[in-house]
């Protein structure tokens, strides 16, 4: 059998298995794995999904082991997709190592407001109520500097009321008077592009396994009889599962969350 067609075949059995299972965990590892995936799948989506798998039963280290082996094959995210990594660590109870990692991301991308957001999220979800609201004041001051262009200000205001509510605190302070007579500015549709995630460029050597040219297998249109893995003609394909909105952006419901926590579950 073919790459392409072992590649069809393993991508079919994804079709087939239930979310969650650990028949479908199976099946994408093999599809992951497989040599020639890389010309028709989008395999660090196919690495993030394997991830949620762990994560949602609690095996941490596997969890980080797929997301680290989706950030190697050049997957990219805003924020940083390190940022999984350090989320994935504190939630695991390693919050030396967690917290690290958000301070090293804030050095390096002091100005990306999905960072601050992930973080402050993180947090709240373990119950460091003082840490997510440092997180989140640096978020709300940063991104209605710009006038909102990422559209944060209303979730990030009403994570910053569960924090104070859970340290006692007024919630009806200076920066909530701010806050509420903040006037965002008209989005600019570039600052929505830094959202964009995707593999690294692939290579434009053929496939040392099959011989596959990149450039007429890479690009296979939609619309054909492949399955949905197949890479769309930008090479931003998605896994089987996948819904439209892709499992690691921002939900479009504005909840500030990954799709894949919120709407896209």
């Amino acid at each position: 059998m073919s790459g392409a067609s072992a590649v069809f075949e393993l991508s079919r059995a994804v079709d087939r298995t239930p979310a969650g299972s650990d028949e479908r965990l199976d099946a994408l590892v093999a599809l992951a794995r497989h040599p020639c995936a890389r010309h028709t799948v989008a395999v660090t989506e196919v690495w993030t999904e394997i991830s949620e798998i762990h994560r949602r039963r609690g095996d941490w280290d596997d969890a980080i082991d797929a997301w680290e082996q989706a950030i190697r094959l050049g997957y990219r995210s805003a924020p940083h997709p390190r940022a999984e990594i350090a989320e994935l660590n504190i939630l695991a109870g390693r919050r030396d190592i967690g917290d690290a990692i958000y301070r090293d991301l804030r050095d390096r991308y002091p100005d990306d407001v999905w960072l601050y957001n992930s973080a402050g999220l993180t947090y709240l979800d373990v119950g460091d109520h003082a840490t997510a609201l440092a997180w989140i004041d640096d978020a709300l001051e940063l991104t209605m500097s710009d006038g909102d262009q990422v559209g944060l200000v209303g979730q990030l205001s009403d994570m910053r009321d569960r924090a104070l509510r859970a340290l006692g605190r007024d919630t009806r302070d200076d920066l909530a008077g701010r806050i509420e007579a903040f006037v965002p500015s008209p989005r600019s549709w570039t600052s929505r592009l830094d959202q964009t995630r995707g593999e690294a460029e692939p290579s434009m050597e053929p496939c040392p396994q099959c011989g596959a040219a990149p450039d007429h297998v890479r690009w296979i249109p939609t619309g054909t009889d492949w399955p949905s893995t197949t890479s769309t003609r930008n090479g931003h394909g998605s896994p089987a599962s996948s819904a439209k909105v892709p499992r690691n952006s921002p939900c479009p419901c504005g909840s500030g969350k990954k799709a894949k926590h919120c709407c896209n579950r």
